[in-house]
């Protein structure tokens, strides 16, 4: 979860039906106080770090997998996706 002006954005997480990891994206304005469903990440991730600079939303690190009896696996090379936030779109940022 990440705050920016006025919206705090929730990224990623698990599902509550079946405890997967989750692609969402949502913004959330406190004085209407209203959800919005936001361009979904283009792959699942829950307990990624987050960060908004310059107007875009970065979003690092996290895992996918929580079926893998050793754990939680981490991404390979831990990439880092980026969004025009309400623009609609994500990008695999090069690092």
């Amino acid at each position: 979860m990440i705050a920016n002006g006025n919206l705090i954005y929730i990224v990623g997480g698990r599902n509550v039906t079946d405890n997967q990891p989750t692609d969402q994206l949502y913004s959330y304005d406190p004085v209407l106080r209203q959800f919005s469903q936001l361009a979904p990440m283009p792959e699942p991730r829950t307990s990624a770090s987050a960060a908004i600079v310059a107007g875009m939303l970065y979003v690092s690190g996290g895992y996918y997998n929580v079926d893998d009896p050793t754990g939680l696996l981490p991404f390979p090379n831990q990439h880092t996706l980026l969004s025009a936030q309400v623009l609609g779109f994500w990008q695999v940022a090069q690092v």
